[in-house]
């Protein structure tokens, strides 16, 4: 019962979000329940760095700029993530 809620509530943001960025938001998703606790922005700018490059080498050509990810997270999310500083 619980399976379905959850599936249900990620269908729902998924589906508000355009086609286009919709990988991106799904990759935001699943870092996000598949850490065990809440990230900040640096570490999640890794993490999706990391999951969205193409590049393979040093983690400094990886890492996606926390400042502009944050605005971009605010902004793909529809609400489902929340910043707090």
């Amino acid at each position: 019962m619980i399976r379905t809620s959850v599936d249900h509530a990620y269908e729902k943001i998924l589906g508000r979000t355009k086609e286009k960025k919709a990988t991106l938001v799904k990759k935001v998703l699943i870092i996000m329940v598949g850490a065990r606790r809440p990230l900040t922005v640096r570490e999640m700018s890794i993490a999706l760095g990391m999951a969205t490059s193409t590049v393979s080498g040093p983690l400094a050509q990886r890492k996606l700029d926390p400042d502009r990810l944050e605005d971009a997270i605010r902004h793909l999310s529809n609400l489902f993530v929340v910043m707090r500083h």
